[in-house]
């Protein structure tokens, strides 16, 4: 009977190690989630984290602290992520081009397959923008002011902005300056400042649309933009290029299933959220596009060989 004990004594041991990473995986959040967004405090990004992170807390049970973690195109903060512990209690939130974009332009630390997608949770309204009052209203003549001046100061966000600006420039016979910025409220200062004469952004311009105080003038997304329908893309205008920017959350590679479908759950129930909509839809207005971690994945690996391609042919014309 002693020798039966001991055995039931050692199964019942063995059984509980066996079981303690489920029980790990089942117990997150065990702490404060901190979510990283790849921008600077004041842009569209950071809106919609901040917004998003009350109604994820709730939740999840835990708080959910939005740190940010701008430069390098959202790099720093698929680096650090990358790297970090796999639970889930660190999460970066960016562009797409942060994970399919950047690896081919950039030298990074970190490539597509080291993250995990949870999350794709908005679209931007990505657009060219000139402050109001200025000579060039419209694209055509913002072009013809480039080719008078022989030179167009422009700001944008990612290399893949700065690198379509650029072809731009050069089939249209003049050059395209563009500067460097860590976020969205840094270029719409300078397009007010006269610093530069146009510049993109997913959704920074619009408190100064609103405000009367700059045009949105054409859109290089692949559609015409819900918000400012009567923009003409780049297609329509002649150019052979169109990109698509959209918001990103990441994990680590090996963070557990069980909290990557957690993770899951709790985004797609805050973009549901009213407060959430109304951010959206009224202030950054972006297009509400969920997808989850399974779907995501797939559509961004197609995304990430295409802009691989799409970087280089770009580079070889420019």
């Amino acid at each position: 009977m002693r020798g039966f004990a001991l055995l039931t004594s050692i199964v019942a041991v063995s059984s509980a190690f066996a079981a303690a990473p489920s029980a790990h995986a089942q117990q997150f959040p065990s702490k404060p989630v901190t979510l990283l967004v790849g921008f600077q405090p004041g842009g569209s990004t950071d809106a919609v984290a901040r917004v998003l992170a009350r109604s994820m807390g709730e939740s999840l049970g835990q708080p959910v602290v939005v740190e940010n973690k701008g430069g390098a195109e959202g790099a720093l903060c698929a680096s650090q992520v990358a790297k970090a512990a796999p639970d889930g209690h660190l999460l970066c939130m960016s562009t797409q081009s942060t994970f399919t974009s950047v690896p081919h332009q950039s030298q990074v630390d970190y490539n597509f397959d080291d993250l995990r997608y949870v999350a794709r949770i908005g679209d931007y309204s990505l657009a060219y923008v000139v402050k109001k009052g200025t000579a060039f209203q419209d694209w055509k003549s913002l072009v013809a002011h480039g080719k008078k001046a022989g030179e167009l100061a422009y700001g944008a966000n990612t290399q893949v902005e700065k690198l379509l600006a650029a072809h731009v420039g050069k089939k249209e016979g003049f050059k395209v300056k563009s500067l460097p910025y860590k976020g969205g409220s840094e270029i719409m200062k300078d397009i007010l400042g006269e610093h530069i004469q146009f510049g993109s952004s997913g959704g920074a311009y619009f408190p100064h649309v609103d405000a009367g105080t700059m045009t949105v003038i054409a859109a290089p997304t692949s559609k015409r933009l819900q918000a400012f329908p009567n923009a003409p893309t780049l297609l329509e205008l002649g150019y052979d290029f169109a990109i698509d920017i959209f918001i990103v959350v990441a994990a680590p590679k090996r963070t557990p299933d069980a909290t990557v479908a957690k993770l899951e759950q709790a985004f797609a129930k805050a973009v549901k959220d009213p407060e959430y909509i109304d951010l959206v839809t009224k202030k950054v207005r972006m297009e509400i596009n969920f997808m989850a971690e399974k779907e995501l994945t797939e559509f961004l690996r197609r995304d990430a060989e295409r802009m691989g391609n799409l970087i280089k042919t770009m580079r070889e014309a420019s």
